[in-house]
């Protein structure tokens, strides 16, 4: 995907607002957390930073909100979002975050993996212990397409290799590679390809987070 086509997403989004693409459903305590911040901070009209479900990050100054959604001004301009769409927000002094253990086996649903914005910068863990690095694409009941980050091609994955899916926000550097040295003298010679390799790669990700090309948000993992 070249900068053109990323920019364009990037763009689609601040026009039209985040998109509302939940497939598993918010908690109700969750959904008070974020009104609760949200109550507490928009009567002093503060900044606040937002990381939405679908990875997209945004920040502008908390004027107004409702029974379920809150207004962000950037600019001269409003922009509209949802509670239930919040994955993380901080500003005013607070923050309320329900980011996951990068860890966690099982996460999540395959379907989540349509969460993700377009465009987004991903991480894969396949089955064998081997990490791709690319950009979001979409997912079938069968398979994840990408792209991947370094032909700009489109890698089309079964879905039964895919061990851990993971959105990376922010960072400068490639996860691929520190990852996949992290891992090299953890994989147990003719252990379980799940266990050993998948299990090794997750947790050399985690304990390379500041050589990464970003911080590893968990989406999907089994």
């Amino acid at each position: 995907m070249t900068e053109i086509m990323r920019s364009v997403v990037l763009l689609s989004f601040l026009a039209f607002g985040p998109l509302s693409i939940m497939s598993q459903s918010v908690s109700d305590p969750d959904l008070q957390s974020v009104r609760t911040f949200i109550q507490e901070c928009a009567p002093a009209r503060k900044k606040v930073n937002v990381l939405f479900r679908s990875l997209v990050e945004s920040d502008g100054r908390l004027v107004k909100f409702d029974a379920d959604s809150f207004y962000l001004k950037k600019g001269r301009k409003y922009f509209r979002s949802f509670y239930q769409d919040v994955l993380e927000i901080h500003g005013c002094g607070k923050a309320v975050s329900f980011v996951p253990d990068p860890s966690a086996r099982p996460h999540g649903s395959w379907s989540d993996v349509n969460r993700v914005y377009a465009g987004t910068k991903i991480l894969v863990i396949l089955t064998d212990g081997r990490s791709v690095e690319g950009f979001s694409n979409s997912a079938t009941n069968s398979h994840l397409i990408i792209i991947d980050r370094k032909t700009d091609s489109r890698l089309d994955l079964p879905k039964e290799r895919v061990a851990a899916f993971f959105g990376l926000v922010g960072g400068r550097r490639g996860a691929k590679a520190g990852a996949s040295k992290g891992s090299e003298g953890l994989l147990q010679p003719g252990g379980d390809p799940i266990l050993g390799g998948a299990g090794a790669a997750i947790g050399a990700i985690i304990g390379a987070l500041t050589k990464s090309d970003g911080r590893p948000l968990l989406i999907y993992s089994k």
